[in-house]
């Protein structure tokens, strides 16, 4: 007998295959389905996803308020990486009796604040008693028939870029497991409790035209690289010479002793990875500096099979795919605490 726990590439091996799609719906596998609207010129845009709870937790801030934030952010960036309008996300919340009322009302009044932040409406959804705290949230956008991104998109020649910046989540999480969270500054408890979503940015970059095929940073940068690769078709291969290292990400590794590239490619930074046509590049670095827009040059698509490579110091190494994986020892949701360690200490070459 084979239990998912052993079973690698679940999603497309097991669950597409069943379920299959349905007629007016896009190809499922994607962030975000598709979903054509009768004598419209629009589709919706479709995503639902479970709220985590926050790493901060483990760091001392344990606030149902800013997991209320994350139950909002985790689904707008699905919308932000289909270059969507959000219009409305609902939520099922699953809560024990023994709850306190202050705890409860945190946690809705943290949903209230990133969609307002956000600007997406509130459709409510559904409160339950259950053993647990639990939030699945689902969140719709719309966006132009002729327009899905999606992220079969990329072709060899790609720049492959960051939309948002790397590493700040991880920095900030680092210096809050080893000195506390009071210890950090206003901007990094920022990063660990209010991350944003990155959908106007990528509304804006989307509707010029300028990106090819994206991707949510929800299990890690190289999660959202592989899976522009594995969709697309074709090899990826990555700048990683320390010129590219953001300087903050230098400092904490070498404080701590991190390769400052498992922190560069964490998750937590709600960025999303895109990949731009060679021809819309230099137009893509001038929308993103006119409208103040973070991005972060990764590297570049090559011809395939999809694989992950890395550029240092004038040498090629195959990449070990470090994400979240659902189902495994390693994952999130079973151990966060040896998920962290398991992405934050992993080798990274092959």
């Amino acid at each position: 007998m084979l239990f998912i726990s052993r079973k690698l590439g679940l999603v497309r091996q097991v669950v597409l295959p069943t379920v299959g799609g349905s007629e007016g719906v896009s190809p499922l596998g994607d962030d975000c389905a598709y979903v054509r609207l009768p004598l419209e010129s629009h589709d919706l845009v479709v995503t639902m996803d479970v709220a985590p709870r926050p790493l901060a937790w483990q760091v001392g801030h344990q606030s149902y308020r800013t997991w209320g934030w994350y139950a909002v952010v985790i689904n707008l960036a699905d919308l932000a990486a289909a270059g969507a309008t959000p219009l409305i996300i609902t939520t099922s919340v699953e809560a024990p009796a023994d709850m306190a009322v202050d705890d409860f009302k945190g946690f809705f009044e943290g949903i209230a604040e990133a969609s307002q932040e956000h600007g997406i409406a509130n459709g409510g959804g559904n409160v339950r008693e259950a053993p647990k705290f639990a939030c699945h949230g689902t969140a719709i956008g719309v966006t132009p028939t002729d327009a899905q991104l999606r992220r079969n998109g990329a072709q060899s020649g790609d720049l492959i870029v960051s939309v948002g910046e790397c590493g700040r989540f991880a920095t900030a999480y680092v210096r809050a497991k080893n000195h506390g969270f009071d210890s950090l500054s206003p901007d990094e408890q920022t990063q660990l409790c209010r991350p944003r979503a990155r959908v106007n940015e990528m509304q804006i970059l989307h509707s010029n035209g300028l990106v090819s095929a994206a991707s949510d940073n929800s299990d890690g940068v190289m999660g959202a690289i592989w899976n522009i690769a594995e969709a697309s078709g074709c090899a990826i291969e990555l700048d990683m010479s320390p010129e590219s290292l953001p300087e903050r990400v230098v400092e904490v590794a070498s404080e701590f002793g991190y390769n400052p590239w498992n922190l560069m490619f964490f998750w937590g930074d709600w960025q999303v990875v895109v990949s731009v046509p060679p021809g819309r590049s230099d137009e893509f670095w001038r929308v993103s500096k006119e409208h103040r827009i973070p991005v972060q040059h990764l590297g570049r698509a090559c011809a395939g099979p999809p694989r992950l490579v890395g550029l240092s110091e004038g040498r090629r190494h195959n990449l070990r795919l470090l994400r979240n994986e659902n189902f495994l020892k390693s994952s999130f949701n079973t151990d966060v605490e040896e998920h962290v360690e398991f992405m934050l200490r992993s080798q990274l070459w092959a």
